[in-house]
């Protein structure tokens, strides 16, 4: 069950860590508007139990339909607020620094001022958060999996087998 709970879990890092990126990293960076909405939705997905919704989508979901495709995808929508409001917070302060500041006025572009100096300095939170985020998806999956509602029988996975060995013992 390693092979499916790794890949499900990895794969949604990754989802949530490229989206996280681009939307926090864009927010800090342009700020006004584009951040106000940015943070506000942040905090709605944050505040919302996506175990819960992804029981009910599990529960309506067609059974051809891919359910680790299905679980990727959803852990990665729900898991981006986390990485991007930590890369927001970071680019606003990397905004403030001289150094973009500087690049700014002899004459870089937003493009350029966000490729060159920004997203190279954004790299240490980035991989940190990734790497924490990681084992958080592998417990989601591994929590789906147990209440029935993640991969489908007979794919294993971590919380199938723990499920199988609760009933087992009892």
């Amino acid at each position: 069950g390693a092979r499916v709970s790794l890949l499900v879990g990895l794969a949604a890092t990754v989802l949530a860590t490229v989206l996280g990126v681009l939307i926090g990293a864009s927010a800090g960076y342009l700020g006004g508007w584009w951040d106000r909405v940015v943070t506000w939705t942040a905090d709605v997905i944050l505040g919302f139990p996506y175990l819960i919704f992804m029981i009910a989508l599990g529960a309506v979901a067609p059974v051809e339909f891919p359910r680790q495709l299905l679980m990727i995808v959803v852990l990665g929508f729900f898991g981006w607020p986390r990485v991007a409001r930590i890369v927001r917070a970071q680019a606003l302060s990397l905004t403030k620094r001289n150094f973009v500041k500087a690049a700014t006025a002899m004459g870089g572009g937003p493009w350029h001022v966000f490729t060159k100096q920004l997203l190279p300095n954004l790299w240490a939170p980035i991989i940190i958060v990734s790497s924490l985020t990681i084992p958080s998806m592998i417990g989601n999956e591994a929590a789906l999996s147990f209440l029935g509602v993640g991969v489908l029988p007979p794919t294993p996975s971590w919380g199938r087998t723990i499920s199988t060995a609760i009933d087992y013992f009892e």
